[in-house]
């Protein structure tokens, strides 16, 4: 055993936290760009939407009620300026329709117009295919797999905001 041996550091759970955090953020990169490359030309939009835009749009399509701006961006963790940037245009383009909410002339609540269910649904479908296509030589991971996951990242998530609330009162 050498000096430079006691210079790494053992793996603990806070390493172990980054590492995953590093994961995410690359398999979320990796994902925009595939969603962006094959799926997004396919749609036939009148403007370049993002996939950032289709989130919000997909967050709307499988609400059961109309959501304000503040629940998409909570239910999104996209920035307020960009749900509200992106609303605005697909309010212009017709996908989306805002009622004044009478409890708080601040926010209204948005919903899919006929057209915004129909590109809601068309990018979902787009989507499935894409991850059920026969090209993928791996297999889709169990749903209990997928419930496991999103249990841990939910706890991890928690971790963090409790974190972030002790750490910076303001």
């Amino acid at each position: 055993m050498t000096d430079n041996d006691n210079d790494f550091p053992q793996l603990t759970a806070s390493l172990a936290e980054a590492g995953i955090h590093g994961l995410l953020t690359a398999v979320g990169s990796d994902y925009v760009k595939l969603l962006k490359k094959t799926v997004l030309p396919q749609l036939n939009l009148p403007k370049p939407y993002t996939v950032r835009d289709l989130q919000i749009l997909n967050t709307l399509y499988t609400s059961a009620k109309a959501l304000t701006s503040t629940d998409v961006f909570r239910r999104t963790f996209l920035d307020p300026a960009t749900v509200t940037r992106s609303t605005k245009q697909m309010i212009n383009d017709g996908f989306i329709l805002a009622e004044e909410n009478e409890s708080d002339s601040r926010s209204r609540f948005l919903t899919l117009s006929k057209s915004g269910r129909t590109l809601a649904r068309t990018y979902n479908e787009k989507c499935q295919a894409l991850f059920e296509s026969k090209d993928l030589t791996i297999s889709a991971p169990a749903l209990q797999d997928i419930e496991k996951l999103e249990r841990s990242l939910k706890s991890l998530q928690n971790r963090v905001k409790i974190l972030s609330l002790k750490n910076f009162k303001g």
